[in-house]
């Protein structure tokens, strides 16, 4: 009797011996979806506020997926839309208007298929005018459906004078926070967080007026929340991913020292990835 127990219990152990390690395979061979899947179910599952600032954003990611991870384009054209990023259905391009009107003509329009033109929500403001880079201009007048195609046809011409009213940026420094909560639960809870400790850094060290802050919709990445991109004085955009509110006085600094803080960069626009991975090893970035 003693004997038949003994072999049953040894049974017993090697069959959820077995079913542990079956259960430990199939998590490490779906955790890369967990952590790479952006959108759908799997993506709701990690969107609480304390996994994103806790987890995703203190080495859930490898850092080294960073680099590189801004596809090259020539132009960003960001274009204020009512309401805000946190009520933003998930694709402000749904909406109607003349984001959709954009991205359509964008799509499918020939002549602009391959300019690198980048059209990206913020919040509508008093001003209500549209900003463009790296010409650094603000364009004026509550642009509508009918102004897509001049507009477009402007940027690639560089004659938006001809057609448009518009001036020379007044900031030295503009930064564009992704809030766009819908879009991805990550950006709804790491970007107002990081808008107010940007507002809070300016004004405490008396460069409001120096530097604009702006929350926008989702421009690429959402999986490095927080993201953050800074254009300088000459109009060149720097891309960072995974910044937290501890990083803004370092991001502040470095912005108006002309440098690029290296450890969270993500890119710039107007570089190929190859490009950026240079730029990143010339600056002493080793991964």
């Amino acid at each position: 009797s003693s004997g038949i127990n003994a072999e049953y219990g040894d049974q017993t152990l090697r069959k959820h011996a077995s079913s542990v390690n079956k259960m430990f395979r199939t998590t490490i061979t779906t955790m890369p979806l967990l952590l790479n899947r952006s959108i759908g179910s799997v993506q709701r599952v990690i969107s609480s506020p304390f996994l994103t600032k806790r987890w995703l954003l203190t080495g859930a990611f490898k850092k080294d997926q960073l680099l590189g991870s801004v596809d090259h384009y020539k132009y960003h054209l960001f274009v204020p839309i009512e309401g805000n990023p946190l009520v933003w259905p998930p694709k402000v391009e749904k909406m109607g208007g003349i984001v959709e009107k954009l991205d359509q003509e964008l799509k499918h329009n020939e002549k602009f298929n391959n300019e690198g033109i980048r059209v990206t929500a913020i919040e509508e403001t008093r001003s209500n005018k549209a900003l463009l880079f790296p010409q650094r201009l603000s364009i004026s007048g509550g642009l509508k459906e009918q102004d897509v195609t001049p507009l477009l046809e402007g940027i690639v011409s560089n004659s938006l004078a001809k057609t448009f009213t518009v001036e020379p940026l007044k900031e030295e420094f503009h930064v564009f926070i992704c809030c766009h909560n819908n879009r991805d639960k990550k950006c709804g809870n790491c970007g107002p967080p990081l808008v107010q400790k940007f507002e809070e850094e300016l004004t405490k060290r008396g460069l409001s007026s120096r530097v604009a802050v702006y929350r926008t919709s989702h421009y690429g990445g959402h999986r490095f929340a927080g993201n953050v991109i800074i254009f300088n004085q000459e109009g060149v955009g720097d891309w960072y991913g995974y910044v937290k509110e501890e990083d803004i006085p370092i991001l502040i600094e470095s912005m108006l020292e002309g440098k690029t803080y290296i450890n969270l960069w993500r890119g710039r626009m107007g570089l190929s990835k190859e490009q950026q991975i240079g730029f990143a090893s010339l600056q002493g970035y080793s991964g």
